[in-house]
């Protein structure tokens, strides 16, 4: 009997532990931190480096529509694709930027754009993989897209002043 009484509470518990976290920040900061990390990271960038990149960028270009974060990869021969970041957050942690958002397409579950304070290494989750992990430092640009199914694209990119990497 307590097996069946267990089983029937098992979705319940397990909605709990689901739920998405609360910003607990006034909204007032919680603007303020978007509107400081979008002038952070808003602009022209070069793909450095990326590991489980199955498009080939080459560039990125970032812009701010209507608090939604546009995300136009450049791949290699000229083709593009974007990616619309929804309901965005940002967080403006001294050094580190971040804007995430949810909802940002038909193949992309979130977008996650961080001027980094922490080092950090990114591997392409492959155990024979015969390429070194990424090496993510702190004031490196890291832009992740989450691919629905879980895979993740990582791209540390450089920011582009003119014509030149900054």
């Amino acid at each position: 009997m307590r097996k069946l009484v267990f089983l029937s509470m098992l979705p319940i518990i397990l909605t709990a532990c689901s739920s998405a976290p609360v910003d607990e920040r006034p909204i007032a900061q919680q603007r303020e931190d978007f509107s400081r990390a979008a002038a952070a990271l808003i602009g022209e960038y070069s793909v450095i480096d990326s590991r489980k990149d199955d498009y080939k960028v080459t560039s990125i270009t970032v812009k701010l529509r209507d608090n939604n974060l546009i995300v136009i990869a450049h791949q290699n021969g000229g083709d593009n694709f974007l990616v619309t970041g929804k309901e965005c957050s940002g967080w403006d942690r001294g050094i580190e930027k971040t804007i995430f958002c949810e909802e940002a397409s038909d193949v992309f579950n979130f977008v996650d754009f961080t001027l980094t304070k922490y080092s950090r290494t990114i591997d392409d989750g492959l155990s024979l993989s015969k390429k070194p992990p990424m090496m993510v430092r702190p004031g490196d640009y890291l832009l992740d897209l989450g691919r629905k199914g879980g895979r993740v694209h990582s791209y540390l990119v450089k920011k582009m002043e003119g014509d030149t990497l900054k």
